[in-house]
């Protein structure tokens, strides 16, 4: 019995990965602007998770020697950021502002599956050629907008200008995308466009020091120090960071553990199992090959909760003990919505590298390799203990009770999900 009980506390567990936007394919983005008189900073903040920092840095490799360079690195940075600032719109007023690079740093650090995570913060500033007393300012992020992740703006004033309406807040709510944590049921800010309404003062009063020095700069040294910059590449290298991604995703992915636990309970035999997850396997390696080459695309707010009704369906169908001959077909159908899911952790960056060779088809092969390893020595550990557990008196009960604590965990994905959304 405890060893249901113990598995019915882990999914009962609210993982943080689940809660906030992070995941191996997100870029995340902050804004901070500030309005002084005589200028206009914004300063802003890219977090690249490992699969989309992985393809950055193969990209940033530009004597193709498979190695990417602490030099090579620097270039690139210089190069995004031109491209994030031509991508910025900001009006005061009628007045469009030419934004201009005033600074740049850069590093990378340790991620999941012992790939790294680049962080980025660019600084730009504009000048605009008069100072209204009463004045409108409108800002526009085009850089990436259909990237998955945190996506965040907050707007103040500096040396006297006061801010008297606004569509964003004023306060730092990722700490400089450091701190991702939501209120239970919360989602992620998406803010790309921000509007205000600002009133600047005829004589400037300077505070003794400027809010923007304040920023939180964890994760940015002043000068690089050459750690975590080297990114090798090579089809098996990518080949093997997949597959230790797709292992990964997995482990953390406990909606996709508690469909194929709620399967094994369905599961008497043996040879019941090979079916079942073998057509769960092929399944959503359809999908997933499709959706991450982009040539069919599901919405998430669609996907997700579908994919928590999968968990609510069969953990009710073993509740009620109906175990189907359908069982094979039932794996293979719900396989297909669960193949999406997992497409969503590498499809934006897979599918912008489907036209560079043959590499992005290796690269779902083993990200989907990874993922059916782990979850079959993960079935080969649980269906022994769930047989062996049948020659007890409360045998029948601890499955109902783990029928039910599937069906729950489905029900509270599926409430959160619809509230994402």
């Amino acid at each position: 019995m405890s060893r249901f009980r113990l598995f019915l506390g882990l999914l009962a567990v609210v993982d943080a990965a689940v809660a906030h936007p992070l995941g191996n394919n997100t870029v995340n983005r902050q804004a901070v602007i500030a309005i002084s008189p005589d200028e206009t900073r914004v300063t802003y903040h890219l977090d690249l998770a490992e699969i989309p920092t992985l393809a950055e840095g193969i990209a940033a490799d530009a004597d193709r020697n498979g190695q990417t360079s602490d030099a090579e690195w620097g270039g690139w940075a210089r190069r995004r950021a031109e491209d994030i600032m031509r991508r910025l719109d900001l009006k005061l007023g009628d007045q469009a502002l030419a934004l201009r690079v005033e600074g740049l740093e850069w590093r990378l650090a340790p991620g999941e599956a012992g790939l790294p995570v680049l962080r980025m913060r660019m600084r730009y500033a504009a000048s605009p050629a008069v100072s209204p007393m009463r004045v409108s300012l409108r800002y526009q992020d085009r850089y990436e907008t259909a990237r998955p992740g945190w996506k965040e703006i907050c707007l103040s004033g500096l040396e006297g200008v006061v801010v008297t309406a606004s569509n964003v807040p004023d306060s730092d709510r990722s700490r400089s995308l450091t701190d991702f944590r939501l209120p239970f049921g919360a989602s992620a800010p998406q803010e790309l466009s921000a509007s205000a309404e600002l009133i600047i003062p005829a004589e400037t009063v300077r505070p003794e020091r400027d809010p923007l020095a304040r920023e939180n700069s964890a994760g940015f040294p002043a000068a690089s120090d050459g750690t975590f910059h080297t990114i090798r590449s090579g089809s098996w290298r990518e080949a093997w960071a997949f597959f230790r991604l797709g292992m990964h995703h997995i482990a953390v992915g406990f909606d996709h553990l508690a469909f194929l636990f709620g399967l094994l309970l369905l599961s008497s035999r043996l040879g019941d199992v090979v079916k079942v997850v073998t057509a769960f396997t092929l399944a959503h390696s359809v999908t997933l090959g499709l959706a991450a080459n982009g040539w069919v695309r599901a919405p998430g707010e669609v996907i997700e909760p579908a994919i928590a009704l999968t968990i609510v369906y069969v953990g009710a169908l073993g509740a009620r003990r109906r175990h189907p001959g359908h069982g094979v077909w039932l794996a293979f159908s719900f396989g297909l919505v669960h193949g999406f899911g997992f497409a969503s952790a590498l499809a934006e960056s897979l599918a912008s590298r489907s036209d560079s060779g043959g590499h992005w088809l290796l690269n779902i092969a083993s990200f989907n390799l990874g993922i059916e390893t782990l979850q079959l020595l993960l079935v080969s550990l649980a269906f022994p203990l769930l047989r062996f557990s049948e020659r007890f008196a409360w045998a029948h009960r601890a499955e109902m009770t783990a029928s039910l604590g599937v069906m729950a965990a489905g029900l509270g994905w599926l409430v959160v999900r619809l509230a994402d959304g």
